[in-house]
């Protein structure tokens, strides 16, 4: 299952597709956020509490460099594969 997101997020828009993202996933899950231009403080607590509500999920996580920089600030990016 792939969860993709563009531009600017919307975090209970966010969290909403997570939720049914895995609900569909059979497997390892993918989250694409590749095209992410604005990640706020409240997107990234959203993608960190998934992880840890689902850490037995294998997830996938590729990010844009502006989702990359706010997980590292924040010290939570050891938590995903970048």
């Amino acid at each position: 299952m792939t969860v993709r997101a563009r531009g600017e997020l919307d975090a209970g828009e966010f969290e909403a597709a997570l939720r049914s993202g895995y609900a569909g996933a059979n497997g390892p899950m993918l989250i694409d956020l590749t095209g992410v231009t604005y990640f706020s403080m409240e997107d990234a607590w959203v993608l960190v509490d998934f992880r840890l509500a689902h850490a037995t999920t294998r997830l996938l996580l590729r990010v844009s460099s502006v989702v990359e920089r706010k997980l590292a600030t924040l010290g939570v990016a050891e938590l995903f594969s970048l």
